[in-house]
C-alpha cells in the first residue's frame, strides 16, 4: 500500500468520525431547543384524538341469532317436541271434527250400501242404522216379520230399507243390485254402481252363532269378498264364552276368504229417545256422557267401514289379533266410555 493510499484512508476515517459527531450534536440540540424557547414562541400541542364512537346497539334479530347459535341442541329438541305435539293434536282434532260422509256418485247418488243385521226394535241397533243413513249410506236392516218391515219403513230415512232374510226372492233381488249393474239417480244422469261397504252385526245375547254365520254366508259373503267388511258390535252383557264361541265360528267361516272382521264391544250405552220415560230421567251429566259414548260408537263404526282394506291400522282399535288371512280388531267400550280413542 502506498503512502498516498494510507493518507486517503486516514482522511476518510477522520471525516466519518467528524460527521457522526456533528449528527449527534444536532440531535442533542434539537432535543434541548424546545425547552429554551419561550412559551409564546412554542407551537401549541395538538389535542388528543377523540375517542372512537360506541358500537351500535344490538338488534333483536342479532340477539336471537346469537342465542340460537349458543343453544342449537336445546332449540332442536324443543322444536321436535313441539312439532310432534302439534301433529298429535291436529290429528286428534281433525279426527274429532272431520265430516264423516259416505261416497257419492257424480250425480249425487249414494253408492255405498251397508247391511245391519240385528233386531230392528233394539234401541242401540236403531241408533246405529239411523246414524249410518244420515252419513250417506244406503242402509238395509234385516227383518223377519211384516211388523219389522213396517217399523223400518216408518223411519224418516229415505235410503233406509228392510231386508227379509227369510225371503229368498228378496235376498236374490238384493244380490242383483251389485255385480256391475248400472243404476241411475234420475233420468239423464250418469250411471253409477253400488258397492257393499260392509255388514254390521248387532246380535242379542240370545242370538245363535250359527244363524249369524248362515246369514253371512247366504247372501253377503260373495259380495263382501270384493271390498266389504264385517263389523260385530258385541253387547256388554254377553259373557266371554259366547264371545269366544262366535270368534271360533267366524274364524272357520271367514278365514279362508281373508275378510277383515272388527269386533266392537259396547259398554252400558242407553239411547234415551227410545227408552221408557221413567228410564229417560237422569242427571244432565249422565245424559252428556251417554251421548258422547254413543257418538264415539257411531264414529268408530263409520271409520271401520270406510277404512281401506289394505290397512291393518285403525286409530280406534284397542288391540289387533291376526288370524292367518283375516283380521280381527276389538275396541272396548265400558261404562259408557270408549277406550283407545
Amino acid at each position: 500500500m502506498t503512502d498516498a493510499q494510507q493518507a486517503f484512508d486516514s482522511a476518510r476515517a477522520q471525516l466519518q468520525h467528524l460527521s457522526r459527531g456533528i449528527e449527534q450534536s444536532v440531535r442533542d440540540l434539537s432535543a434541548q431547543l424546545p425547552q429554551w424557547w419561550p412559551d409564546k414562541l412554542r407551537l401549541p400541542t395538538p389535542p388528543p384524538p377523540p375517542p372512537p364512537p360506541p358500537p351500535p346497539p344490538v338488534s333483536t334479530i342479532q340477539s336471537l341469532q346469537r342465542f340460537a347459535s349458543r343453544n342449537r341442541r336445546t332449540i332442536a329438541v324443543c322444536a321436535g317436541v313441539a312439532a310432534l305435539t302439534g301433529l298429535v293434536f291436529t290429528s286428534h282434532y281433525c279426527s274429532k271434527h272431520k265430516k264423516r260422509r259416505a261416497h257419492r256418485s257424480a250425480s249425487g247418488a249414494r253408492t255405498d250400501v251397508v247391511v245391519v243385521f240385528g233386531a230392528a226394535k233394539d234401541p242401540l241397533t236403531n241408533a246405529v242404522y239411523l246414524d249410518l243413513e244420515r252419513k250417506g249410506f244406503v242402509v238395509y236392516v234385516t227383518t223377519r216379520t211384516p211388523e219389522e218391515d213396517q217399523l223400518v219403513r216408518s223411519e224418516v230415512g229415505v235410503d233406509l230399507l228392510p231386508l227379509r232374510v227369510n225371503d229368498e226372492k228378496a235376498l236374490q233381488k238384493f244380490s242383483d243390485m251389485f255385480g256391475g249393474r248400472k243404476h241411475y239417480a234420475f233420468e239423464g244422469a250418469k250411471p253409477h254402481h253400488l258397492t257393499l261397504a260392509g255388514l254390521v252385526v248387532m246380535p242379542n245375547p240370545s242370538e245363535i252363532v250359527g244363524g249369524i254365520a248362515h246369514v253371512i254366508g247366504l247372501f253377503t259373503l260373495p259380495l263382501l269378498q270384493e271390498s266389504g267388511k264385517v263389523l260385530f258390535v258385541i253387547p256388554h252383557s254377553e259373557d266371554a264364552d259366547a264371545i269366544r264361541q262366535r270368534e271360533h265360528a267366524l274364524k272357520s267361516l271367514l278365514e279362508p276368504e281373508g275378510l277383515p272382521v272388527s269386533h266392537v264391544r259396547a259398554g252400558r250405552i242407553e239411547v234415551p229417545t227410545l227408552l221408557a220415560p221413567q228410564r229417560r230421567k237422569g242427571s244432565p251429566q249422565q245424559s252428556k256422557r251417554t251421548a258422547a259414548a254413543l257418538r264415539k260408537l257411531h264414529h268408530d263404526v263409520f271409520d271401520t267401514l270406510m277404512m281401506p282394506s289394505s290397512g291393518g291400522w285403525h286409530r280406534g282399535m284397542r288391540y289387533i289379533t291376526n288370524w292367518s288371512r283375516a283380521m280381527t280388531a276389538t275396541l272396548l267400550l265400558e261404562d259408557g266410555s270408549v277406550l283407545g280413542l
